[in-house]
């Protein structure tokens, strides 16, 4: 009997492991009381040596001085901060009446603000919670499906896992030794297709059920206005007349914007570029000169007041935004995720200041926001400022910054003065639903930026961009008159229950792990997955589905701190690259949110839903509760498109493999150092 329990040890603990776990007690303490009993029975069994479990205040303290795990507090402490300053809020009724009018539109906005607050907070039950409260009565209000809108908002919710700055990335990077910021750059574009995926199964409800999915009537649209005399119209019919003859739009478009650009530049000098690299003016000019002949077309082939519609002013915005984050970008070498993150926000760098430009001045501030933006780019990029040595040489950076921006404000005041003298440039350009989404939509895109962006381009690690997120979070909450003792006071409380929740698990992976590993259990476990049949499809393919029913039992804290380091080193052994590992993983252990009956997100949005019928605020109806089995059954299609997800990401690599082209390409686990010895004279000393 002794003799197999020595060289079964390794099974025996980790089926002694999952047997606790599944009578319930706590994961942190059976992590550590298994690995503590089993260590003392190896020690008398003589399989360690007595001072065995000496190894373990080193371990202990080298969890405790891991940087990496230092971001978690951070971005749960911005995400926790941001929820309670109402940023949540803000979106939901804004995107809600921008998508409202068309059937599903208020499950699209649901979607898109849990994508938003994914990107922003990365904490699940802040996004299920404040979207729970917001939009779950008003789309009972409106004829919605129950199953579809709680599905909806719980699979929103649980965007936070997969999209960054996700905690279950950082613990996943950490846990296979890869960097949190190529997990977060490999997790990216899955994010954002998971979320269209979200929103093409509503699309396809809303076409075959449209009773399931309505839109909203004209009496709960607040965003609207009445077009019949917005000042544009003189603007509308100046294109509409002269779009009559096409050809002739078009060229005396681009000739005024040729006209404009070497003027420009003959008064800056000879082969100036503006501030932008060569690329932009020699093939920009002409994709300028082109949209804005489609413009005028698009104008002239409407109605006259057509770009006075409130969704079709934000339409126009919103793309030509898109447009010039695009057009900068492709002139620069980031791809793949930095590219999407860096585009948009140039694009809502530009939607803001034409928003400030066009509230304050109407067309001609909008004029002057454009050349701000340009003259601004070109005193920073080409004028360096001469500076002595010392002190002020290293404030160079910063000068340089506040004489760009002290450029670009006199050319926009400059310009918004002398073009406002003309009244028709004085009339605003912008809806104000087109006003109220880019205000709204700053401050979260401008947190991505602040966290996403600096991990990405190089400029922070992820503990400090979720400083500086966090940072951000509290001034957003100043900004917005928020910030009060309670808030901070409740946000730091939940913060340290989580943080704490996490330490104590790590712990008693650690004490779990010495004794496992110290009777070779990796390499047991390791064997035992390498010899699966089926090469890397085949191991992908029975790992998913294990981690698929674990995630019926246990979180993905606990899945990423036991199940990921046995994996790792056979998925790497095997040639899979572990970042796009982690990810798959990632997508995977997003649906243990979701698992009926013991998903967490499930949970947090049972805690808010209305259980028995009540009378709404607005319409004054009696309005029927939603039970239970609906927000299992609402989730279980959703959990489908998860299981889709998993297979496009084992089948299409390039999605998250393209990290490798971003940054500087080295992986420092590969990095060697190589010293070579100077050639030392042998032989008796030379006088």
């Amino acid at each position: 009997m002794t003799a197999f329990i020595i060289h079964n040890m390794a099974p025996i603990m980790f089926a002694s492991l999952v047997v606790f776990l599944l009578i319930g007690y706590p994961v942190a303490f059976t992590l550590a009381a298994v690995g503590l009993l089993y260590g003392i029975i190896g020690i008398e069994l003589g399989l360690f040596a007595p001072n065995f479990l000496q190894a373990m205040p080193e371990r202990v303290y080298g969890t405790m001085n891991n940087d990496t795990l230092l971001a978690i507090p951070f971005f749960t402490f911005m995400g926790l901060v941001l929820e309670r300053s109402g940023m949540a809020e803000d979106l939901l009724d804004t995107i809600g009446q921008v998508f409202g009018p068309i059937r599903g539109g208020l499950a699209y906005a649901v979607i898109f603000v849990g994508a938003l607050l994914a990107a922003t907070t990365g904490v699940v039950a802040a996004s299920v919670i404040s979207m729970g409260l917001i939009s779950l009565p008003i789309m009972l209000r409106y004829g919605y499906d129950r199953r579809l809108a709680s599905g909806v908002i719980a699979a929103s919710g649980t965007l936070a896992q997969i999209i960054p700055p996700s905690l279950v990335l950082i613990v996943m990077a950490d846990q296979l030794g890869r960097s949190v910021g190529d997990m977060y750059e490999g997790a990216f574009i899955p994010g954002l297709i998971l979320s269209s995926l979200y929103a093409g199964y509503v699309m396809l409800v809303a076409l075959v059920f449209p009773n399931r999915a309505p839109g909203l009537p004209p009496e709960a649209q607040t965003l609207k206005e009445d077009g019949q005399n917005r000042p544009l119209r003189t603007i509308t019919n100046f294109f509409g007349v002269v779009a009559a003859v096409p050809l002739v739009t078009f060229l005396v478009v681009t000739v005024i914007l040729f006209s404009v650009f070497a003027l420009v530049g003959g008064m800056i000098g000879s082969g100036s570029t503006l501030g932008l690299p060569p690329a932009v003016t020699e093939y920009g000019i002409e994709a300028i000169a082109a949209v804005a002949g489609l413009y005028a077309l698009f104008l002239g082939i409407r109605s006259r007041n057509f770009v006075s519609r409130p969704h079709a002013n934000l339409a126009l915005l919103v793309i030509v935004s898109g447009l010039v984050g695009y057009l900068v970008m492709m002139q620069t070498t980031y791809r793949g995720a930095d590219f999407v993150v860096l585009s948009m926000f140039v694009g809502i760098i530009f939607a803001f200041l034409v928003s400030v430009g066009d509230r304050y001045r109407g067309l001609a501030g909008v004029i002057g926001a454009i050349a701000a933006m340009v003259v601004t780019s070109y005193v920073y990029t080409n004028h360096p400022l001469p500076v002595a040595t010392g002190i002020i040489e290293t404030l160079e950076p910063l000068l340089r910054v506040g004489a760009a921006l002290a450029a670009g404000a006199v050319v926009f005041f400059a310009i918004s003065l002398i073009f406002g003298a003309v009244p028709l440039l004085r009339e605003p350009l912008l809806s104000e639903m087109s006003r109220q989404v880019t205000a709204v939509m700053v401050p979260p895109l401008a947190l991505i930026f602040l966290v996403l962006g600096t991990i990405f381009i190089g400029l922070a690690t992820p503990t400090e961009g979720g400083a500086m997120g966090a940072a951000g979070a509290v001034l957003l909450a100043i900004f917005k008159r928020r910030l009060n003792f309670d808030l901070m006071k409740q946000a730091t409380e939940s913060t340290a229950k989580l943080s704490a929740f996490v330490l104590f698990i790590l712990l008693g992976a650690r004490v779990f792990s010495l004794t496992f590993y110290g009777v070779d259990g990796h390499k047991w476990v390791e064997e035992l997955l390498v010899s699966l049949p089926g090469g890397q499809i085949g191991f992908l393919l029975f790992i998913n589905a294990l981690v698929f029913v674990l995630a019926f039992f246990l979180d993905f804290f606990e899945l990423a701190f036991i199940i990921v380091p046995l994996l790792g080193p056979a998925a790497e052994r095997i040639g899979i690259d572990l970042i796009w590992f982690g990810v798959i993983l990632a997508v995977n252990m997003q649906t243990s949110f979701m698992h009926p009956p013991f998903g967490f997100a499930l949970f947090y949005l049972r805690s808010v839903a209305p259980k028995e019928p009540y009378v709404d605020k607005v319409s004054g109806e009696l309005t029927a509760g939603i039970t239970t089995g609906q927000i299992y059954w609402g989730a279980v299609p959703f959990v489908v498109i998860q299981c889709i997800m998993v297979v496009l990401v084992i089948t299409f690599p390039q999605m998250v493999m393209h990290y490798k082209g971003t940054g500087t390409g080295i992986d420092p686990n590969k990095v060697k150092i190589e010293i070579q010895m100077p050639d030392i004279p042998l032989g008796p000393p030379k006088f």
